[in-house]
């Protein structure tokens, strides 16, 4: 049993973007806001869901499936953690399909975003990290350790402050409370293209403007990423003149829309 009292809570209530996958906008909005440890509910119509379902023997999940069709999810719950030095996002829950068939349980990899609205608790006092060579797939908490709570500044640009910059100003008892900093800053205000470079994994493809749909086959090495065309080319494209946009789910593939940097 590995229990941790949190008291250092923050609470997010928001909504995603349709088209975009729905982990990779959850973990967008913790990596943006500081988020290791916490827990996740949502609701909402879903695309395509990639899902791993609870294997016969009841202890291990089996190899994921893509649903194709849209989805009613009353209810995805499930947790924030830590594993491979990165933010590692768990849910499961229940769909069923808007046209008719057959619905699915089990946990949820990836989806195309139709409209979601998720509510988030953050705790910053304590980061639990998950077992990284699980062979379950389940992938269960190992270890806490403690955290510290995130700065007003690390919310506003989204990049968490190192432990020796963290300061806990006083707030006069008669002052009015502050504003909270925005959940997402608006597009004209902030770049989150790094955030989405973060999610490429090899297999995911890049819809370029020039070269169309192409396979990632090296991502974000040396601020580049290696495609292949479809002619079988193999083409280095340099991540600094590139704007990466939300992915999308398209089937089981995740696609990363791009496009070129407007030089100021």
């Amino acid at each position: 049993m590995l229990v941790s009292q949190l008291q250092e809570v923050r609470r997010f209530l928001g909504r995603l973007d349709p088209g975009q996958d729905l982990i990779a906008g959850i973990r967008t909005v913790c990596r943006e806001n500081g988020v290791q440890t916490g827990w996740v509910q949502a609701w909402g119509l879903v695309g395509n869901p990639l899902v791993s379902r609870a294997a016969p023997d009841g202890r291990t999940l089996a190899a994921p499936e893509v649903r194709e069709g849209v989805f009613l999810v009353p209810v995805l719950a499930g947790s924030i953690a830590r594993c491979n030095d990165d933010v590692d996002l768990r849910l499961a829950g229940t769909g069923t399909p808007v046209a008719g068939g057959e619905p699915w349980s089990g946990v949820l990899l990836g989806a195309e975003v139709v409209h979601v609205e998720f509510w988030l608790l953050a705790g910053d006092d304590v980061v639990l990290f998950r077992d990284e060579d699980d062979p379950t797939g389940l992938g269960p908490f190992v270890t806490a350790m403690p955290g510290r709570p995130a700065p007003a500044t690390a919310l506003a640009h989204g990049t968490p402050a190192s432990p020796a910059t963290i300061q806990v100003p006083a707030v006069p008892a008669a002052s009015a409370p502050a504003a909270p900093p925005p959940l997402r800053k608006p597009p004209e205000e902030a770049d989150a293209s790094d955030l989405y470079v973060l999610e490429m994994e090899v297999g995911d493809y890049l819809e370029h403007p020039r070269f169309g749909k192409c396979r990632i086959l090296a991502a974000h090495e040396d601020d580049k990423v290696t495609i292949r065309l479809d002619n079988g080319k193999h083409v280095d494209l340099s991540l600094s003149v590139l704007r990466v946009l939300p992915p999308k789910m398209q089937g089981s593939r995740k696609v990363f829309p791009v496009e070129l940097r407007r030089r100021s």
